[in-house]
């Protein structure tokens, strides 16, 4: 599979992460905060926002779009807030604002923690935190990763005391292992101080958590042991998960669709059947596998096809399809690749590293043509953070967060025709119908280029003639929702 397969350890780096691994806390749930800032603003939307966020209800649809996004903005923002507080929200909301509101003002924030540096190694080029200042920064004393101009900036970006000591270990897992082994995701293929041993145990019960796991399978590992393991064993782990929320653990036999897999191909995946009754088939199809494999034991039988899923030929009766760390909303290429995963009509599940990234896969899935999807956080996200080059200040964990939806039984904007007479019921379901075309169809355009741009109608109808597949359904909604705009526009 292209692994190193063998470390060179730093010693003192190894005995520098088992202190702060030691010293870190053991769960990374609860404690939660729903807070906005400046906690001192006060109206409608603010109040309805949390109330939502908290569990409660409101129609966020009857109130002011403006007032409404800001409030969900800010939340966003909000460092301790949860994917569930955010997705209810978002939930909550009319789908035209919701996409709106991520692809502009939360889009906006996300940008904002982008490193001002270009070029390589961005990894090794401090910037501030808070207004991206590149010269006369300092690092933290505390993790030694992120930087910042000066003490009022480091006060202002109120995320970092929750994400200080994540960062702290990542930055001594850097120490710690080898850097070829890092760059080839050695730690997601195997431990390096646990050698992988199989369970005795034919049948039990799934554990809530890694606590509950280790307790009973591992009782004896230190922290760091534990912590490491989890790298390599999270997506076997959430595939067990999986199986048991879709309804597919007590079935005699399964198939399973991991798209996009890479290290997964080499992962203990035989860790899930003791908590399956039946037999299994997993199919990994990516780009980054090397070559055709099949491999059989027990009840497990793997097998690996080397490509894109659109271009490789795989049999499409599957009982559940998996994306395991997809960061799907940066590869154009999932666009067709989810239009074949819809094909397949059985419950898809994705992974996500942080919870930006969950964020936005929520959004493209939707506009793709899938239910709104149900997301948590994973009980089984690996322990082991990791830092990507352009946000210093974000740590990482494969698997962190969890979306599991089904294709969609009908369009999102389905039911507007019945509200035609009413303008921002018509602008809204092209809203919708823009992110269809670009997700579905790969049709990019800037945000309310459906309503803001003259020309866009007659773009999309010469991409249709040219190149572009649209439903015939999707083309007959266009046609007659720009026939009831324009009658709006000529009535003004």
């Amino acid at each position: 599979s292209g692994a190193v397969g063998s470390y060179e350890y730093n010693p003192r780096g190894l005995q520098e992460l088992r202190v702060a691994v030691d010293g870190a806390r053991t769960g990374r749930a609860g404690g939660f905060l729903l807070r906005l800032e400046p906690p001192a603003i006060e109206g409608a939307a603010v109040s309805a926002v949390i109330s939502v966020a908290q569990g409660g209800t409101a129609a966020l649809g009857d109130l002011d779009y403006d007032e409404v996004a800001w409030a969900v903005s800010q939340l966003y923002r909000t460092p301790t807030v949860t994917l569930q507080a955010m997705v209810a929200v978002l939930d909550a909301l009319p789908p035209a604002w919701a996409r709106s509101i991520l692809l502009s003002d939360i889009l906006r924030v996300m940008n904002n923690r982008a490193t001002p540096h270009p070029g390589p190694d961005l990894h090794l080029k401090p910037y501030c935190q808070a207004c991206h200042a590149t010269e006369g920064v300092t690092v933290c004393p505390d993790c030694g990763v992120a930087a910042y101009c000066g003490l009022v900036c480091r006060d202002h970006d109120s995320r970092h005391a929750v994400w200080c000591r994540d960062l702290l270990i990542s930055r001594l897992i850097w120490r710690a292992v080898d850097h070829e082994g890092l760059k080839m995701q050695e730690l997601s293929r195997r431990s390096p101080l646990t050698p992988y041993v199989e369970a005795t145990v034919d049948r039990q019960e799934l554990p809530a958590d890694w606590e509950e796991y280790f307790g009973s399978r591992w009782p004896d590992l230190g922290r760091v042991e534990r912590l490491l393991l989890t790298e390599s064993l999270s997506s076997p782990m959430t595939l067990a998960q999986l199986l048991h929320d879709v309804g597919l653990a007590c079935c005699d036999t399964v198939r399973v669709l991991i798209v996009g897999a890479d290290c997964e191909l080499d992962q203990p995946f035989q860790e899930v059947l003791q908590y399956f009754a039946g037999s299994a088939e997993l199919v990994l199809v990516g780009p980054h596998l090397r070559e055709e494999r099949k491999t059989e034991r027990d009840r497990l039988k793997v097998v690996s096809v080397p490509g894109l899923l659109q271009e490789a030929e795989v049999n499409r009766a599957f009982d559940l399809v998996v994306a395991f760390n997809s960061g799907m909303i940066f590869y154009p290429s999932w666009r067709e690749a989810l239009q074949v995963i819809r094909g397949f009509n059985c419950p898809f599940a994705v992974t996500a590293w942080a919870f930006p990234e969950a964020v936005g896969v929520r959004n493209q899935l939707i506009d793709a043509g899938f239910e709104k999807p149900r997301a948590v956080t994973n009980p089984f996200a690996s322990r082991a953070p990791h830092r990507v080059a352009d946000d210093h200040g974000t740590p990482n964990f494969g698997n962190s967060n969890v979306l599991v939806t089904r294709p969609a039984r009908e369009r999102l904007w389905a039911g507007w025709r019945d509200r035609r007479q009413e303008r921002h019921v018509v602008e809204d379901a092209l809203r919708c119908m823009q992110g269809y075309l670009q997700v579905a169809c790969g049709y990019d355009a800037p945000l309310e280029a459906i309503l803001e741009d003259p020309e866009y109608k007659q773009q999309v109808q010469s991409a249709m003639e040219a190149w572009m597949m649209v439903p015939e359904d999707v083309q007959q909604d266009l046609r007659e929702a720009f026939v009831a705009l324009d009658s709006f526009r000529v009535g003004q």
